[in-house]
């Protein structure tokens, strides 16, 4: 097993080495930045509780991983998604074959950096990588180190996607260990709106590191609905950087189903910048067997007169690992701030560990602020009132424990993505010890 010095030295000379388009100016600038960085150990405050161990057992940053032919199976899968543009990712690389958005490519509102005239190249210039510190995010340093591709999404002022934007990144099995590293810009311009749909699966079992960062930028009164689904196969390790400057008035809401893997690191960043703007964050995650997932959002309340509602439930069993770390920081001029945070935790299984870690920073004196979390397990009074009606302990729990986080699923606002989501939730169940004879998938 490599050293976290060894792993940074893997990537100085080879994901470093790798070409960038020659007009971007931030590679460079990344290359420095990943240079002056440690890579996260146990000592490293915000990883302290997620061990790179996984990525640090395989040689995965010597090569990036290939791209086999998978339209078959690929279109299978899209085939239970919404109709609408698409964009799907297979390893990292983007596939113009499985994709479907030509007419948003006519009307340059999705374009890959390759392919940028002179005024988007100037766009992707101003704003990748300006919404977050890359000293404090040594994986998103990596992943802008080298920049051979990447999506642009532009929002004109008041311009309206009318159907949902698909992004579909599938990880596919590879013949050697390798990355695959991926990148979305999103600009949305004032009084412009959209719906995306994120979805990440997998193909089979592959040994990938999938390292993908998405920026967002929503002008003032701009508004964006957000639904993302994270179901990969269990051995994949994936880290997942989303960060989101808020403009005022703007909205933004995201509702998120993420499983475990061998690691799986989601770092959302939300940046309010200027007044009245919203968020609302919902999500589950679930971990069962050996998985680890850690979920780590920071709100920045940096302006007065903004409002963010943040509510994640975590559903942990086997011998899995999870954690969540919420932060909220009011900034001393953001009065009349008002920010809920609460995480609420069902624990399974005595060998299974959950580390929740709220946090509440506070340097103003007008807001209302809370937040919270929870650990428990399956309530006996419930479980007997179900047993008082003729229904058996083992179909009582399988039921709570369905309810549990269906409660967050059911809030999902395409239909078809939460008949996706209730599916791959009872597959999830299905392979839990104390659950797997009581669903049946027909």
């Amino acid at each position: 097993m490599m050293t976290p010095n060894e792993l940074k030295q893997l990537a100085q000379e080879a994901v470093l080495q790798q070409p960038s388009l020659d007009w971007l100016k931030l590679p460079p600038q990344a290359r420095e930045t990943f240079a002056g960085l440690e890579i996260p150990s146990r000592k490293t405050e915000t990883w302290k509780y997620s061990p790179l161990t996984p990525l640090l057992q395989q040689d995965y940053l010597s090569r990036a991983a290939d791209v086999p032919a998978v339209d078959h199976q690929a279109r299978k899968l899209l085939a239970e998604l919404p109709a609408g543009h698409r964009l799907v990712f297979v390893n990292g690389r983007l596939q113009s074959s499985l994709s479907d958005f030509a007419d948003l490519e006519n009307q340059g509102i999705v374009t890959r950096f390759s392919e940028a005239s002179d005024t988007q190249r100037q766009l992707i210039n101003q704003h990748l990588g300006n919404a977050f510190p890359a000293r404090e995010h040594v994986f998103a340093a990596l992943n802008y180190s080298a920049v051979a591709d990447g999506v642009l999404i532009h929002l004109p002022q008041d311009y309206q996607v009318q159907q949902p934007l698909q992004l579909v990144f599938l990880s596919s099995p590879t013949e050697q260990p390798g990355y695959g590293q991926s990148r979305v810009l999103l600009q949305a311009e004032a009084g412009a709106g959209l719906h995306l749909i994120e979805q990440y699966a997998s193909l089979g079992v592959s040994d990938l590191f999938h390292n993908h960062v998405m920026e967002i930028n929503l002008q003032d009164n701009a508004r964006l609905i957000h639904e993302r689904l994270q179901v990969e196969q269990e051995n994949l390790i994936h880290i997942n950087g989303l960060h989101i400057n808020l403009g005022a008035g703007s909205h933004y809401e995201q509702h998120a189903l993420a499983f475990g893997s061998a690691l799986k690191r989601n770092d959302i960043n939300l940046n309010f910048k200027g007044g009245n703007a919203y968020s609302r964050l919902n999500g589950v995650f679930l971990s069962k067997h050996r998985q680890h997932i850690d979920n780590h959002i920071n709100l920045e309340h940096g302006v007065p007169h903004c409002n963010s509602d943040t509510l994640y439930k975590g559903f942990i069993t086997g011998h899995s690992r999870a954690v969540f770390n919420g932060r909220i920081h009011i900034h001393p001029h953001a009065q009349k701030t008002a920010a809920h945070l609460n995480n609420r935790n069902l624990l399974l299984s005595q060998q299974a560990e959950l580390d929740t870690k709220p946090e509440l920073e506070i340097y103003a004196d007008d807001v209302k602020c809370s937040h919270g979390a929870s650990i428990g397990k399956l309530d006996e009074s419930a479980l007997f009132y179900f047993q008082s009606r003729g229904i058996d302990r083992a179909a009582a729990e399988a039921m709570l424990c369905l309810g549990f986080v269906n409660e967050m699923v059911a809030q999902f606002p395409t239909e078809s993505v939460r008949t996706l989501g209730r599916a791959r939730l009872m597959e999830f169940f299905n392979d839990v010890e104390q659950l797997k004879d009581l669903w049946s998938l027909e």
